[in-house]
């Protein structure tokens, strides 16, 4: 597979008798067509923790609510989503289809153990929020031996 180039007019962004400053730009805009070019990632994903709570926040675009499954397996948290098309249209003048069906999936493992029966979530302009509260943590005893 070919690399798509994003930026064909290097050459005309080089100036002589400039600093050295824009070699090294065109040289990094030259390695940058160099590699494939790559759609905007959705679902990216946010993990973060306080005293009693781990947080999980993904943004989903485009979703609904209906259309995403939250599972949580001891301390594995499953995100998945996905577009269903019930019907397949066939129009003419389709040039490019790509909004149509879609499937995203996020496994997490996560750094804490937490009760599975307190797990609030939320989806509300498209990010999908988690709230996952952690289990008391087991105290450590010692025993005096008489």
């Amino acid at each position: 597979m070919f690399p798509i180039l994003r930026n064909n007019n290097l050459a005309r962004r080089l100036r002589f008798g400039e600093p050295l400053g824009s070699w090294a730009r065109l040289m990094e805009d030259f390695l940058d067509d160099l590699r494939p070019w790559e759609p905007p990632v959705q679902g990216r994903l946010d993990l973060y923790e306080d005293d009693k709570n781990l947080y999980v926040e993904a943004e989903l675009p485009g979703f609904q609510r209906e259309e995403i499954d939250v599972t949580l397996e001891e301390r594995l948290l499953q995100l998945g989503a996905e577009h269903k098309q019930e019907q397949e249209q066939k129009k003419e003048n389709y040039y490019l289809q790509e909004r149509s069906h879609g499937r995203w999936f996020r496994t997490v493992q996560l750094p804490a153990n937490v009760q599975t029966d307190k797990v609030q979530a939320s989806f509300q302009d498209g990010v999908l929020k988690i709230t996952l509260e952690k289990q008391a943590q087991k105290q450590t005893r010692r025993i005096e031996v008489k």
